[in-house]
């Protein structure tokens, strides 16, 4: 038995306590990372359909959620050589559609890609 009367709150955290704390935001940054652009383009497609905040936010969440779920669907039933590849390329391409369409379909408008290319010259160039 134990003779300890010290039951004030206690201020620290163990590492274990840390890490998985890191570990879900981490997890939740990379969910968010992956399902914005899904998000922005059923919002997209919502305020075209219908100019209300119910509606865009309704075609979001559900065009997240199919985008997800489908990624979901991926990963399980893809080859198993090419499951991560195939998914980062699913990604990539729907931050380009979405970096398209908000640039109106012009290309020297477009965010990503004029970034992306710029790197590629400052990194690669003599």
């Amino acid at each position: 038995m134990s003779y300890n009367d010290d039951f004030s709150p206690r201020w620290c955290m163990s590492t274990q306590e840390v890490g998985s704390g890191a570990a879900l935001l981490i997890a939740l940054f990379l969910a968010g990372f992956i399902l914005l652009p899904a998000f922005w383009l059923g919002m997209y497609l919502g305020s075209k359909l219908w100019n209300v905040k119910i509606i865009k936010y309704f075609f979001g969440i559900a065009i997240a959620s199919l985008y997800g779920y489908a990624l979901c669907l991926l990963y399980s039933y893809g080859n198993p050589s090419f499951r991560m590849s195939s998914i980062i390329t699913v990604v990539a391409l729907s931050w380009l559609i979405l970096d398209y369409i908000v640039a109106n379909r012009k290309w020297n408008q477009m965010w990503v890609s004029q970034t992306v290319l710029k790197t590629y010259r400052w990194l690669f160039s003599a």
